[in-house]
């Protein structure tokens, strides 16, 4: 009904917009939680928990290990080298535990428990038209068909509706997402991981991997495909297998050809856009409306879920924008940066992946705080600075052989020191240059990212073409579905 007051409106029913509304609720305020489409929930997208994530849940009362549908407690993650090495296990340090759950099933959680609590009145199928500081206007949907427009008041709006954000359009923040490629989630049944409980990072394809259990007798691989000549990517299941069943693990194969025969493969484009923007005057933003990376770090969901424990938490969304902008910038420096190192076929890419496994291997203290860091339970700038700097020391020190050599392997850490040189830099220095940051930049002039950008782009289409031709040449021996 029009003239309805509340005190928080949430746009968004998925996890963070629920979370969110359950915050506001738990609160005493009175919450409006509008879902335009809420079969969305069988998309793919976020599975993975990391602790903070699933802390801040159970500080709204949800238990997702004790509650969800099929969720498993998460250990950490297990890397599979491109080298064909050993895998390299990386537990949650201080006995951190997080959470793989299908992503409906975490919804239908989150849901539930907000659409119970008495001060939550939830909207399926309303569609927001309009968006102002402390109104909104929503369409709700009978029997298919759009009913009258309504306009409600609240005191606080929040946008949890995902990249395409009504909200976001309607402050007027530009649609500044770069296209990264796509991923392909094949689910994969009645298999058993090599490290049960842990994230599996798989390299060496055209793209990295990440696999996860989601139930007792399914996982989850999500495969990274890079985007072809026509900006598309080859989405027949020969493609995929002559691709990946190279680099993944043996005891997987049989799972991920039925997956393949039986077509169990769903598609979600992978892009970036920096968390900057978190809302203005009475209006906020929260998740994947704020921005998003690379999913190979799984830290989207558990910022996203945090981002609504935060919003409701009380101040004014310039101090809620300023203490989550700061808050992710570590966690989106490492995503970005581990994606660009553990991926990147030229020289210095090849030398710093060698020097990350060697030091994982080798130090119990650098895997702890790489796990700090990407379950986004350490966010200081520094730790991210003494990692950066304990990976050039390994870098020089394996790389050198003699002072002659010295140089150039100081050569190969010219490019990637843009990376602590981006978390050193002032709070409001740091906002200007974040807003227009790409995967590969968190600093630079517009043009000179675009230079590196094509160079890189262009790389990367010669080691698929050279990658390609090698792995057809196995394809007979393996078969192809």
């Amino acid at each position: 009904m029009s003239g309805a007051r509340y005190d928080a409106a949430v746009v968004g029913g998925g996890p963070v917009g629920a979370a969110a509304a359950l915050a506001f609720a738990r609160r005493g305020a009175r919450v409006l939680l509008l879902e335009a489409n809420p079969a969305a929930a069988t998309r793919l997208a976020g599975e993975w928990l990391h602790p903070p994530g699933v802390d801040a849940l159970a500080r709204l009362g949800v238990d997702v290990l004790a509650d969800g549908e099929g969720p498993t407690a998460g250990r950490g993650f297990a890397v599979f080298p491109d080298d064909g090495s050993d895998p390299v296990v990386l537990p949650y340090p201080d006995g951190l535990r997080g959470a793989s759950i299908e992503h409906h099933a975490l919804v239908a959680l989150v849901r539930a428990r907000a659409c119970a609590h008495p001060g939550v009145d939830f909207r399926p199928g309303a569609r927001v038209t309009a968006v102002e500081d402390g109104r909104l206007t929503y369409e709700e949907k009978s029997n298919g068909h759009a009913g009258a427009a309504v306009t409600v008041e609240a005191a606080r709006i929040v946008g949890a509706d995902g990249r395409t954000s009504v909200v976001r359009r309607a402050l007027g923040f530009a649609d500044d997402a770069n296209p990264m490629s796509s991923m392909a989630g094949v689910e994969l049944r009645g298999v058993t991981l090599p490290f049960e409980g842990y994230g599996h990072v798989v390299l060496g394809g055209p793209g990295p991997v990440l696999m996860y259990r989601i139930g007792p007798d399914r996982a989850r691989a999500c495969l990274d495909v890079p985007h072809g000549a026509d900006g598309r990517p080859r989405r027949d299941a020969a493609a995929l297998w002559g691709a990946f069943s190279p680099v993944l693990p043996a005891q997987v194969l049989p799972a991920f050809r039925a997956a393949l025969d039986e077509r169990r493969v769903a598609w979600a484009g992978i892009a970036f856009r920096p968390r900057a923007h978190y809302g203005r005057g009475a209006v906020a933003l929260a998740g994947d409306a704020v921005g998003y990376f690379h999913p190979m770090t799984a830290a989207g969901m558990s910022l996203g879920i945090v981002d609504a424990e935060r919003v409701a938490a009380g101040g004014d969304v310039e101090d809620y924008g300023r203490e989550r902008e700061a808050e992710s910038y570590v966690p989106e420096l490492l995503a970005c940066g581990l994606y660009q190192a553990l991926t990147r076929r030229d020289p210095s890419g090849v030398a710093i992946r060698a020097a990350v496994y060697r030091l994982w291997r080798a130090s119990d203290a650098e895997r702890q705080r790489t796990m700090r860091i990407l379950a986004c339970a350490e966010t200081r700038p520094d730790q991210f600075r003494g990692a950066f700097n304990a990976l050039a020391l390994e870098l020089v020190r394996g790389t050198a052989r003699g002072w002659r050599a010295f140089p150039a392997a100081l050569g190969l850490l010219r490019e990637w020191i843009r990376w602590p040189v981006a978390s050193i830099l002032p709070g409001a220095l740091r906002r200007a240059y974040r807003a227009q940051s790409t995967p590969a930049h968190p600093l630079a002039s517009r043009e000179a990212r675009t230079a590196t950008d094509s160079r890189d782009a262009r790389d990367a289409r010669d080691m698929r073409d050279v990658r390609g031709a090698r792995d057809a040449q196995g394809d007979e021996r393996r078969g192809a579905p």
